[in-house]
């Protein structure tokens, strides 16, 4: 009996004693559980080569095992360098000032500027890690120091107004309602903190379609007067009608309803500042004046008491944001 168990092969010792995992075949780098089962068999006084026919490693392996076991009193493998980037820190900080100088720089551009010698897949992986992709700039009217400095005042003035106190302001603007303007959408690299960045907002600007300027007003949840300005041009004369005839209406409805007086609210741009609107054909013209007043009438008031409700919260963001864009 003795004789046969020294005859025996290293390889009828697998099935009492490697797990079933160990014999999977080889891997590029050893287990826990497959280095544990070498460990025993050292225990077990066995060679080096009969570990490495048990194992299926070769005898290179299992001594290099042993040695940085017994030098690191561990079986944790170091970590590995890995491959080398194709980015240098050089390119890597080119690549950041560029779309800081530039948001509205494509991905090939970015790349044959900044890292020609990788392809755009390298390019996006990298910035990827950064959350820096390209988002869909907000448009937004376009603010200088001086307005966002006169936001910031007006903000500050009435930081500790409450809903009720805003209810009975009645907001007014007039715009311009344009067709056929240029919808061209604008794209900007950025990270989600850099959302309302100046430099990362697309500044609406005034397009060559027929337009035709449009004064509403509102308050509290109320829809209030909504009239198409169909003029060539709109001077301070036209204007003051405007408020005679259709705010103040409204400024005493407003206090028959509420018990306090209205107050009116508008932007300070002087409304003969608005002449010589851009003109167009004048059947077109007219048909927004037909529709526009329908669309006024189609908005639910559920919108108007949103945004009445919502003025503590925007006024806190303007502050917030030093009177330059929010998310309002």
């Amino acid at each position: 009996m003795k004789s046969k168990s020294k005859n025996t092969k290293p390889e009828m010792l697998v099935r009492v004693l490697a797990p079933e995992r160990v014999l999977q075949g080889r891997r590029k780098e050893m287990s826990d559980a497959e280095k544990g089962f070498i460990i025993a068999l050292l225990w077990m006084e066995m060679s080096i080569t009969a570990i490495s026919t048990i194992v299926l490693r070769p005898w290179s392996t299992i001594k290099s095992f042993i040695q940085r076991l017994n030098s690191r009193n561990s079986i944790e493998n170091l970590p590995r360098s890995g491959r080398p980037q194709k980015l240098s820190r050089r390119d890597r900080r080119h690549l950041m000032r560029t779309i800081k100088r530039d948001r509205q720089i494509s991905r090939e551009q970015l790349r044959l500027q900044c890292c020609p010698h990788v392809s755009r897949a390298t390019l996006h992986r990298y910035l990827a890690t950064f959350d820096m992709r390209k988002w869909l700039a907000k448009s937004r009217p376009k603010l200088t120091p001086d307005r966002a400095r006169q936001r910031l005042e007006w903000a500050k003035a009435h930081q500790h107004w409450t809903v009720e106190d805003f209810q009975r302001v009645l907001w007014s603007d007039e715009c311009s309602v344009e067709k056929s303007s240029d919808a061209r959408q604008v794209w900007v690299f950025r990270t989600p903190e850099e959302k309302w960045d100046t430099d990362c907002i697309a500044p609406k600007k005034k397009g060559k379609g027929v337009t035709l300027m449009v004064w509403g007003c509102f308050w509290g949840s109320k829809r209030g007067t909504f009239v198409p300005l169909v003029v060539r041009s709109v001077n301070a004369v036209i204007y003051r009608r405007l408020l005679k005839y259709l705010v103040l209406p409204v400024l005493q409805h407003i206090k028959s309803t509420l018990g306090e007086p209205g107050i009116f609210q508008q932007d300070n741009a002087p409304v003969h500042k608005a002449a010589n609107t851009p003109g167009g054909p004048d059947a077109v013209r007219a048909r927004l004046a037909e529709a526009l007043p329908e669309a006024w009438d189609d908005i639910p008031e559920s919108l108007f008491e949103s945004l009445w409700l919502s003025m503590p919260a925007r006024v806190a963001a303007v502050i917030e944001a030093k009177g330059w864009y929010t998310r309002y």
